[in-house]
């Protein structure tokens, strides 16, 4: 029998490989690439559309944009371009000999999770099909996964509250956190206070990415980090240009903790995990406060671990009574994995491998027979 595969699409990547790795075979840009109509690309035969790194490297010559949006699929016709991609380019398999497992948000709707099983089945003919959450399968990564706190940080925000290895639904929370609107205010700032002309945001996603990542840091918020003057930071553009960054770099991180800064209606990060776990169990409280797992490429930032420790533990006397303080919720945890973009995936990699994941999956002779009245479960 054949692995599984794993398929784990964001707005800005997609990671595609076989179950039972710890890493995909490949991550492309989630980007899509259609010709301008007075251009064409001299010494090349004109495509209709070019996929990933394909559309970057021709990004001049091309329109470019991602069929993916936060928690909806916006371009159907351009999603299932990335699909033929993963098979036929990436991965050069025949998908009708495989089973796949596809990540999605907590909040994808009905319909679109419909529309993916149409797009797999009767396009691309595959084995079977299984759904599962972005923001739960970390826990398939962890020796002790009973009692756990997900903060998924991608193109939105998830806290997966798991106890008894169980996602506990109704104490999920969901922020819509606009990543794309987090670039461009980076973009703004290096702009504002290093005086430095940036770049297009779609032309250019990958190398802010790296930005964000090697050189964009939180502060801890003492009193001692305060009064600490800013260094600035070198950063060697694509076209080996030198960039220093300083107040900057240190400027976006402030989002996380107060996005209205960034002018998002929405609450910081330290906030949704307290709503999330005061949803739970109040038994349960003090473990998911020491067992908290970052997941997700935004989770990377340098500082993050330990300002958010910071920012929970002063948030937590007044969003509890003296009686639940009494019980000890004041130990603050946080798990901080090497390659946390890639957690998601890697779960959904272990899943495919347990008794659970053959329950779980869709046939297509299932898909066939039921089609409108067939019941979707999500991992």
């Amino acid at each position: 029998m054949n692995k599984a595969i794993v398929a784990d699409f964001g707005r800005h990547n997609c990671k595609i490989g076989y179950s039972g790795n710890e890493a995909p075979e490949m991550t492309f840009p989630s980007v899509i690439g259609t010709p301008f109509k007075s251009r064409s690309i001299i010494g090349i035969k004109d495509e209709d559309h070019y996929v990933g790194e394909s559309a970057m490297k021709r990004r001049s010559l091309l329109s470019l944009s991602s069929p993916i949006g936060m928690s909806s699929i916006l371009n159907w016709d351009d999603y299932e371009h990335l699909w033929h991609y993963s098979f036929y380019n990436a991965l050069e398999i025949v998908p009708e000999d495989y089973t796949v497992l596809v990540t999605e948000p907590a909040s994808r709707t009905k319909f679109d999770r419909r529309k993916i099983l149409q797009i797999l089945f009767e396009t691309f003919n595959v084995k079977g099909l299984v759904f599962a959450r972005s923001g739960a399968l970390p826990m398939f990564t962890q020796i002790e996964s009973d009692t756990l706190t997900i903060v998924s940080i991608g193109s939105n925000v998830e806290i997966v509250p798991i106890v008894k290895n169980k996602v506990v639904d109704n104490a999920i929370v969901e922020s819509k956190w606009n990543s794309q609107h987090v670039d461009k205010k980076l973009v703004k700032l290096i702009s504002y206070y290093d005086n430095i002309k940036m770049f297009n945001f779609y032309e250019n996603r990958a190398m802010i990415e790296d930005i964000k990542h090697s050189v964009c840091e939180i502060t801890d918020c003492t009193k001692e980090e305060k009064n600490k003057s800013h260094k600035p930071l070198e950063y060697v553009l694509p076209n080996k240009r030198k960039i220093s960054l300083c107040d900057s770099r240190y400027k976006i991180g402030e989002f996380f903790f107060n996005p209205q800064i960034g002018k998002q209606n929405i609450k910081g990060i330290h906030h949704l995990i307290i709503e999330s776990i005061k949803k739970c169990p109040i038994h349960t409280h003090k473990t998911l406060f020491e067992n908290i797992l970052l997941a997700g490429g935004g989770s990377s930032f340098k500082g993050l671990s330990p300002r958010l420790k910071y920012e929970i533990e002063k948030s937590l006397e007044s969003n509890y009574n003296k009686k639940e303080t009494q019980n000890e919720i004041d130990s603050v945890t946080i798990k901080d994995p090497k390659n946390p973009q890639l957690l998601s995936w890697y779960g959904g990699s272990v899943f495919c491998n347990l008794n659970r994941f053959k329950r779980r999956f869709i046939s297509k002779k299932k898909f066939q027979k039921y089609n409108d009245d067939l019941k979707i479960r999500l991992i």
